[in-house]
C-alpha cells in the first residue's frame, strides 16, 4: 500500500453524523445497560487498535481504552447533542494516551507489536517492521498517521480530535510520508543487500 494512496475506501461511518448516535448517546445518559454494552462493543475495538498502534502494548493499550471508556461513562452530559461518538472517544483516548505518555513513556517489545492475529510468517515481520519504523516517528506524527492511514480520518476530523490547526496536521502527515518512505526505502535496501 502507498502512503499518498487516497483510493482506500472510508469507512460509511466518518461522512456523517452515525444515525443512532444521539439516540445511543440519550439511552447511555438515561443508563439504558443494553445501550452500554452496543456502546462498548462498536466502539472498543476502534479505540483500543488506536491506542495499540500509538503505544505498542497490548497491556497499555487495554489500560487506556478501559480508562477512555470510564472518562466516557464520566462526560456523559458534556457530549453535545447531534455530536458524533466516534470523534468524541477518539479525543478523549488522545487524552489519555498524552496523559500516560507524560507519567510513563510506553515501551514496546517486538512480541508485543507483532501480536494481532496469525499471519503468515513474511506478513508478520512486515508488519513488526512497519510498526518498528512508525514507533520512530516523533509521537505527534505517529499519532495522526495511526489516524489517517488506518482510522480513516481527514486532517480536518484529526484537527479536532487532537485540538491542532488542520494545516499543521496536512504538513505533519507530509513530514511523516517523507520519513516513512525514507525508512521503507532505507529498509529495502538493506534486505535486497542481503544473501539469502
Amino acid at each position: 500500500m502507498h502512503l499518498e494512496d487516497r483510493s482506500l475506501p472510508r469507512p460509511a461511518w466518518l461522512g456523517t453524523a452515525h444515525p443512532v448516535d444521539p439516540w445511543l448517546a440519550q439511552q447511555l445518559r438515561r443508563g439504558d445497560a443494553e445501550a452500554g454494552r452496543r456502546f462498548v462493543r462498536d466502539f472498543y475495538p476502534g479505540i483500543y487498535r488506536y491506542l495499540l498502534h500509538l503505544t505498542g502494548c497490548r497491556e497499555t493499550a487495554e489500560d487506556l481504552t478501559q480508562e477512555t471508556f470510564v472518562q466516557a461513562w464520566r462526560s456523559l452530559e458534556t457530549l453535545q447533542d447531534g455530536a458524533r461518538l466516534r470523534p468524541w472517544l477518539y479525543r478523549i483516548a488522545h487524552r489519555e494516551f498524552l496523559q500516560a505518555l507524560r507519567s510513563q513513556p510506553p515501551v514496546a517489545s517486538l512480541e508485543e507489536v507483532s501480536a494481532g492475529g496469525e499471519p503468515r510468517a513474511r506478513d508478520e515481520t512486515k508488519a513488526v517492521e512497519l510498526r518498528a519504523i512508525l514507533a520512530g516517528l516523533p509521537i505527534e506524527e505517529r499519532e495522526m498517521v495511526v489516524l489517517h492511514y488506518l482510522e480513516g480520518y481527514n486532517s480536518e476530523e484529526i484537527a479536532r480530535i487532537m485540538g491542532v490547526p488542520a494545516g499543521t496536521v496536512r504538513y505533519r502527515l507530509s513530514e511523516a510520508r517523507a520519513r516513512l518512505r525514507r525508512e521503507l526505502d532505507d529498509s529495502g535496501a538493506d534486505d535486497r543487500g542481503r544473501k539469502p
